[in-house]
């Protein structure tokens, strides 16, 4: 940068030279890029020009610059050092250097000169030990160049220099989001939310816990806490949540792609219990029918995108001596790099031989783990007594390292072996040792579990288990809790609906969902599972209070009928439950208005129950109807929400390309 200076010359006087000019104005350039020094070498592209005289017995001379960063507008330094004491503006980043070189190893102080917000580094005073370079650092140096916040849908920020306030309109769906900022300057530090977070890099999640939250980005500078500028951006969630996007994976006639689903955020796996192929389900052949697949897709941008298939090494389909196929992906869960699918058809009678087909549907659970993009089969999974007729893997849940697996008709057995309740069900825990599941423990009603039939359904969330038990209760059914400490899981008791709503073959428990601070369990009402029913079916959700649960609220359907089966499957995150009913009759697709009627052409087409807290309450929001509408579709039988914004609704009954080839649909 250029810099000019005025000089009044009353005296000219050099080696040779005798003359005089009084009252003479003279204007002098000083390129900050050239450095000339009458004594010494050129040291820099800063050094300034020599003093017009010096001394014959002057000492060692160093330069003093100013190393500016985001300046807002010119700025006034002033360099006072024995005698000298001149004031340079500085107006634009970079290095500035003072004109008059001054005394190594003398005292020196920069000063700033009014001005803007700005602040000096350490080194502004001192006694100078070769050349002096000062920080000089203003509010622009906090100031963000780039601000995106993590959304499936609308617009982001656009940042405007001077403003800290903005406003963004996000899915209704959407109830996490993380943010990547990048202040101005290297030095700064930021936090969000508090959190401290490194420029360019997504933040943790931020939670967005109400329909209307404040992100808070605040920067800072090492020089000074008063260069702090403070970002706050408004997120609301009112956009309607609409269908996107339909999937299909190589539909073949009863695949039954959607029959269940799981989700964590990054990827999505879809269970396709009857689809029938040996190893390859994008083959033309189907030798294995009801052997069963599942399939992983990656959650890309507003989009999922196929990664790859599961399939059971010892996979079986129908066929002589075998009326069931396995039905592999009949319950599916994921987490990180884990992905569990149970065959709860499945008839090895021992862990140590899959193929041995001596106790027939005892079931079994199968665990993957994900190397890149390739999932890579890594354990069989069996009850420790496998029971004929057990359904071991009926529902799954992975958190972490832990993996449960319901096992809703097995026995119960002592040590040796002898059954001690029949039909009691449990729930086994699988903990990974290394790259080992091992058994961790065999959960069950602590007392008379005859025909509980605990692990009907199963939640896992961190060191809390829950699992439904259809039988408990009387018959009514319950959800029984469990909680670990170490590697010991303990009882700590049984939530039954409330009132009037507790009565036999209710099936409370049936579904179930669980975040680790509120829980949903689905109550079909009597008859309900294929029987005909009498009511409508409920769904009860219950805050996770201490060790145990406060009062229920009970969600019902605007527009319910008998024999509906509202509740078949629940799902939950954060302040948004989903719940399915099987047999809904309404007419509408996609996202409509709750409809009444029950046209004989429009029979069983499923519907999907968007529900919303506010404060402690929760009411309904949205209805969801498949899309195209097809009799039986089955649209909600597998269910799944993600905080980050996703709604996933299987459609196993779905018939466009193949009869029940099944789809799932993706909205947001």
């Amino acid at each position: 940068m250029r810099r000019t200076y005025t000089a009044v010359i009353s005296t000219l006087a050099a080696a040779g030279v005798a003359s005089a000019t009084a009252g003479c104005q003279i204007i002098i350039g000083v390129d900050d890029t050239t450095e000339v020094r009458p004594d010494a070498p050129m040291t820099g592209p800063d050094a300034p020009g020599a003093p017009d005289a010096m001394p014959p017995d002057a000492g060692p001379l160093v330069v003093a610059r100013v190393r500016a960063e985001g300046l807002l507008g010119p700025v006034m330094v002033r360099l006072q050092a024995g005698a000298v004491d001149e004031t340079i503006t500085v107006d634009a980043d970079g290095t500035a250097a003072f004109p008059t070189v001054i005394d190594n190893g003398g005292a020196y102080a920069v000063t700033l000169v009014g001005g803007p917000a700005c602040a000096l580094g350490p080194s502004a005073t001192g006694t100078a030990a070769g050349d002096v370079t000062v920080d000089l650092a203003c509010q622009g140096a906090t100031r963000l160049t780039a601000l995106t916040l993590d959304t499936l849908t609308g617009t982001q920020p656009t940042l405007v220099d001077g403003t800290f306030t903005y406003t963004m309109a996000v899915s209704e769906l959407q109830q996490l989001t993380r943010v990547t900022a990048s202040p101005r300057s290297p030095a700064a530090t930021m936090t969000v939310q508090g959190v401290a977070t490194a420029a360019g890099v997504a933040s943790g999640p931020v939670g967005l816990t109400a329909l209307t939250s404040n992100v808070t980005i605040v920067v800072d500078h090492p020089l000074s806490a008063a260069l702090r500028s403070t970002y706050t951006v408004n997120v609301s969630r009112s956009l309607s949540v609409a269908h996107v996007d339909r999937y299909k994976q190589f539909p073949q006639d009863t695949d039954f792609l959607g029959w269940a689903i799981g989700t964590d955020g990054s990827r999505t796996i879809v269970g396709a219990c009857r689809e029938g192929s040996a190893n390859d389900p994008g083959g033309a052949a189907n030798p294995h029918p009801a052997a069963g697949t599942a399939y992983v897709y990656r959650n890309v941008g507003d989009t999922v995108v196929y990664e790859d298939f599961l399939k059971a090494p010892n996979a079986q389909g129908t066929g002589p001596g075998f009326p069931d196929g396995d039905l592999f992906g009949w319950a599916v869960a994921i987490d990180g790099d884990v992905a569990v699918a149970s065959a709860i058809f499945e008839d090895s009678s021992t862990v140590n031989d899959p193929s041995d087909n001596g106790a027939t549907d005892s079931g079994a659970a199968y665990v993957f783990r994900r190397v890149g993009t390739e999932w890579l089969f890594e354990q069989y999974l069996k009850s420790p007594y496998p029971t004929v007729s057990g359904f071991f893997g009926w529902s799954v849940a992975v958190s972490g390292d832990t993996i449960a697996v319901g096992a809703y008709s097995e026995h119960t057995h002592d040590a040796g072996g002898a059954v001690t309740a029949f039909v009691s069900g449990q729930v086994h825990v699988f903990r990974r040792v290394g790259n080992t599941w091992i058994l961790e423990d065999s959960l069950e009603a602590p007392t008379n579990p005859v025909s509980d039939r605990v692990g009907a359904s199963v939640a896992l969330r961190g060191d809390t288990l829950v699992s439904g038990a259809l039988g408990a209760a009387s018959g009514a059914g319950g959800v029984l809790t469990f909680t670990r400490s170490g590697t010991t899981w303990t009882y700590e008791g049984m939530v039954t609906a409330p009132g009037a709503d507790n009565y036999g073959g209710n099936f409370f428990g049936a579904s179930i969902a669980f975040d680790g601070a509120t829980m949903v369990a689905g109550m079909q009402e009597p008859g309900g599972g294929g029987m005909p029913s009498s009511a409508n079916g409920a769904a009860f959700v219950f805050p996770r209070l201490g060790g145990g649960w406060g009062t229920a609220q009970k969600l019902t359907a605007s527009n319910g009928d008998p024999d509906d089966q509202f509740s078949r499957s629940v799902a939950l995150a954060g302040d948004l439950v989903a719940v399915f009913a099987l047999n809904e009759d309404g007419v509408g697709v996609g996202v409509t208005t709750p409809d009444t009627t029950n046209p004989a052409g429009n029979t069983q087409t499923g519907a999907v129950y968007l529900y919303r807290r506010n404060g402690a309450s929760w009411s309904q929001v949205r209805y969801i109807k498949p899309q195209p509408a097809a009799p039986s579709s089955g649209f909600g039988i597998g269910l799944a929400i993600h905080p980050s914004g996703l709604l996933l609704i299987g459609a196993s009954g779905e018939d466009t390309v193949a009869n029940n080839s099944g789809a799932f649909y993706v909205l947001r």
